[in-house]
């Protein structure tokens, strides 16, 4: 018995021409109902909203960094500033202090001169006069007195040398 073949010349002829309509049927549809163009589309398309995406990203961190510069410059000159009135300050201390230091100056004179003339009414030296114990008296408390007003200069003096030295650092 011999086989048969089991599609005949005619089938086959059927099946040539049934996938030749095929094809004729789809290079005459719209590239537009392709799979193949859909694909591509989206592709295409992601890739163009990424790139505006990635833009207004990379535009927002340029205004971002133009305002953190702006920040920056505004913190350096408000620094520069305080800076020239921390030097003003300090002028103005240094200078206060030498007028303090004349006047110290001079207060020790004054109060040299005063116990020059106390120790020149002491009673050991001449009798005393009849007023002489009160001017004595008189002239003791204004010697403590000037005394305590020194010391409280001095005080003062030393506060506002700390208060320079602190600065000065």
């Amino acid at each position: 018995m011999g086989e048969q073949p089991k599609y005949t010349q005619e089938d086959k002829l059927h099946w040539e021409v049934e996938n030749l309509r095929r094809e004729v049927a789809a290079k005459s549809r719209h590239p537009a109902l392709t799979p193949a163009f859909w694909l591509s589309l989206t592709g295409t398309l992601l890739a163009l909203v990424a790139a505006v995406a990635q833009y207004f990203a990379s535009n927002l961190e340029y205004r971002e960094a133009s305002i953190k510069k702006a920040r920056a410059e505004l913190d350096v000159a408000r620094a520069q500033e305080e800076k020239h009135k921390l030097a003003r300050d300090i002028d103005e201390l240094k200078n206060a202090h030498e007028q303090m230091q004349t006047q110290k100056e001079e207060r020790d004179k004054e109060l040299r001169t005063l116990v020059d003339a106390i120790d020149g009414f002491k009673p050991s030296r001449s009798p005393p006069a009849p007023d002489g114990p009160k001017d004595f008296d008189r002239l003791q408390e204004a010697k403590k007195r000037f005394l305590d007003r020194e010391k409280a200069i001095d005080a003062s003096f030393q506060q506002q040398l700390k208060i320079i030295e602190r600065i000065g650092r």
